[in-house]
């Protein structure tokens, strides 16, 4: 079906092709006297001068038509009291609009703009609706402020119907715009907002096979953003797995999808050995206690020593009788002793010991492993790794696997050597369909090289300085982005999605107009 401003396109190029067609007959009939079929000659005379008037009226009124869809656009900049104000003004606006029968693509647009940490709106309109639009504003005075704009800045209609920013940051768009996202409605897509001028966005599910970082400070809305991921996730027939460290994902999924894995009540122990890979082991070992290069070192050389050692118990019993007794290597014994301690309470037997429970979920659903039930944070961060990489080795078998992994409060889980076998993770498993969505309060405590990995980005509001910094700088944003992360209200977030040329501003929900 051909849309309206293609059907005017058509229906006036043909006015003018036969308008021309005409002209050229009488013409040719002034010019030899004669016409292309038998016509009564009398009359011609007589109707030549009205058919050249008609003929170039018509090819006026067709230029003027088509430059005044062009450049006959007003302008108006919008501002408000307050954030809340301005967007409540919006969305009364956009309201007013629709009722008048002006909502159309080609009708008008709402440029949603930041500058210079200072939020407007400029609205786009054909000039003969300008007392009207005028009136309107004015009676939501005094919330609002309005002024002239610059009907030069206003969209055309190809830029319009694709573009989806404007100025620093989100959302520039016809009301009714957001095509490619309308695109992924009831495919393989999530749901994960609206725009507030009421468009849906989705997030494409292979796009989560790409990696997703959620950021946020506390109260920003991160674990609500994740929850609804997960549950849409499931909704699609992809497994997911959420590392919740702080056991508030059971309250916020549903019930029917969602199963609960708390490690140290249920006893679902993990085995560290049930893999080959002994040098990541060490490398994970080392991250979560602190070891230092000697020490690392000398459990190694002990992992070499004795292939067939069945728990970490075992390792560490292993290092201490270790025959070099030397003054010095008696130090390293007793320091990694002390620093790896935790692997000898009743805690450390029961979540690593010979028995292995781990398992994935199926597909369509949320496993959810509870780590609040885990007491000791380094036994918290090391269940969660060890997991990471028996997930890691499933995926390397069994590709390709369809699973998304949640790793809530990312910065007390991941790594943060700059070589580890997370960072090989994200970069590898990809194409094995094995997706991790890092969520954290605190990206400029992570690794660098997880971000370059994340391909979607969605940023909740954020105070500190230097996590500001880390997010401008990976969002590929202007300066002045840092202060409109500083404001965001609780829910809206920045998506930087892998086909969207510039992130936009949209308010995390389970339903948006209608769409759930």
């Amino acid at each position: 079906m051909l849309g309206r401003s293609k059907k005017n396109s058509l229906f006036e190029k043909g006015l003018l092709v036969l308008s021309v067609s005409f002209g050229i007959a009488v013409i040719s009939v002034i010019m030899n006297g004669k016409t292309l079929m038998p016509v009564n000659t009398g009359i011609l005379p007589s109707a030549i001068i009205p058919a050249l008037a008609l003929t170039v009226s018509l090819v006026f009124v067709l230029k003027a038509r088509k430059h005044g869809r062009k450049g006959l656009m007003k302008s108006w900049i919008i501002m408000g009291s307050s954030t809340d104000g301005l967007r409540e003004a919006t969305k009364l606006l956009v309201s007013f609009l629709k009722r008048r029968s002006l909502g159309t693509r080609n009708a008008f647009y709402l440029l949603h703009v930041i500058r210079n940490g200072e939020e407007h709106v400029q609205l786009c309109a054909p000039g003969n609706t300008g007392s009207l639009i005028e009136e309107f504003l004015s009676s939501l005075k005094p919330e609002i402020e309005y002024k002239p704009g610059k009907p030069a800045d206003c969209p055309g209609e190809k830029d319009a119907a694709r573009a989806n920013i404007h100025g620093d940051v989100a959302t520039r768009e016809a009301v009714d715009a957001g095509e490619h996202n309308a695109e992924l409605a009831g495919k393989d897509s999530v749901l994960i907002g609206c725009t507030y001028e009421g468009s849906p966005v989705y997030i494409a599910k292979k796009d989560f096979f790409r990696h997703v970082g959620v950021f946020g400070s506390t109260g920003s809305g991160k674990t609500t953003t994740c929850s609804i991921i997960a549950s849409r996730l499931a909704g699609i027939g992809v497994r997911v797995v959420v590392l919740d460290w702080h056991g508030e994902y059971p309250g916020l999924l549903p019930p029917m999808v969602t199963n609960v894995l708390r490690p140290v009540s249920m006893q679902m122990s993990i085995n560290p050995f049930a893999i080959g890979d002994r040098e990541s082991l060490v490398d994970i070992l080392v991250d979560v206690f602190d070891l230092t290069l000697p020490q690392a070192s000398l459990l190694s050389r002990v992992l070499r020593e004795n292939e067939d050692l069945p728990t970490l118990q075992k390792l560490l019993e292993a290092t201490m009788n270790n025959e070099d007794n030397g003054g010095w290597n008696r130090e390293i014994k007793l320091a990694i002793a002390r620093r790896m301690e935790p692997l000898l309470s009743r805690e450390g037997t029961v979540l690593f010991s010979i028995k292995n429970s781990f398992a994935l979920p199926e597909k369509g659903s949320v496993l959810v492993i509870d780590l609040s039930d885990i007491s000791s944070n380094r036994l918290r961060k090391l269940y969660s790794l060890m997991y990471l990489r028996l997930i890691y080795a499933e995926a390397i078998k069994k590709s390709p696997l369809e699973t998304v992994v949640i790793i809530d409060e990312a910065h007390n889980i991941l790594p943060k050597t700059e070589v580890n076998f997370i960072a090989k993770m994200l970069a590898e498993v990809r194409k094995m369909m094995l997706g991790l969505v890092i969520s954290t309060q605190s990206p400029s405590s992570i690794n660098p090289e997880y971000l370059k990995n994340l391909n979607t980005k969605i940023v909740h509001r954020v105070v500190n300085g230097a996590d500001k910094r880390v997010l401008v700088e990976s969002l590929g944003g202007p300066g002045k982005l840092s202060s409109l992360l500083s404001s965001l209200r609780v829910g809206d977030a920045i998506i930087s999605l892998p086909d969207s040329p510039k992130p936009q501003l949209v308010k995390i929900t389970s339903v948006c107009g209608g769409q759930g």
